[in-house]
């Protein structure tokens, strides 16, 4: 590790900060900059985040995001998220028949 880039995959991932499976040697209050990434679908989401809990699980990360644009990227991230995993288990139809609306900022 030594302060550089690792590769974890999301457990969990929602307004408040992402939960990894496979965490770098860090310990709660440490901060690191965190970058999410949906290759299929070419969208990135880049943030300040802060360890909050490590644990048998992985670890759980806050983001400490400051600026709307942050916020907005984030936001498109969980949209296309939301929508993949929709789209896989419901299929097209049912889906759009939900709405194709965005998640509401917090």
């Amino acid at each position: 590790w030594e302060g550089g880039e690792w590769d974890a995959f999301t457990v969990n991932i929602s307004w408040g900060g992402i939960q990894v499976d496979d965490p770098p040697p860090l310990e709660p209050g440490d901060t690191l900059q965190v970058r999410l990434v949906m290759e299929r679908e070419s969208v990135e989401f880049v943030s300040t985040g802060r360890v909050v809990w490590k644990g048998p699980e992985g670890m759980g990360i806050a983001f400490d995001i400051s600026k709307k644009t942050e916020w907005a990227a984030l936001g498109d991230i969980l949209h296309k998220f939301i929508k993949e995993i929709l789209l896989k288990n419901v299929g097209k139809d049912a889906f759009e028949k939900l709405g194709a609306a965005s998640p509401r900022l917090p």
